[in-house]
């Protein structure tokens, strides 16, 4: 997930990051600035309550991509 937090040394608007974040490594790399957002796909989909579950600190569903549409 941090592959690209070089991107902020040299641009100052706003950066997304998406793939292979959890909520946790999510939450850590926004507190120290290397993103402004962190978009989430995957646990999305096999979690539809993810707010919520994220929200209360619960577990989430394990996601498998084989199954995804």
């Amino acid at each position: 997930p941090l592959r690209n937090a070089w991107a902020r040394s040299v641009y100052s608007g706003v950066i997304i990051g998406s793939s292979s974040f959890t909520p946790e490594n999510a939450e850590k790399t926004i507190r120290e600035g290397i993103y402004d957002a962190i978009a989430f796909g995957r646990f999305f989909i096999s979690n539809p309550d993810f707010v919520d579950r994220v929200r209360k600190n619960a577990k989430l569903n394990v996601y498998d991509v084989t199954t995804f549409y």
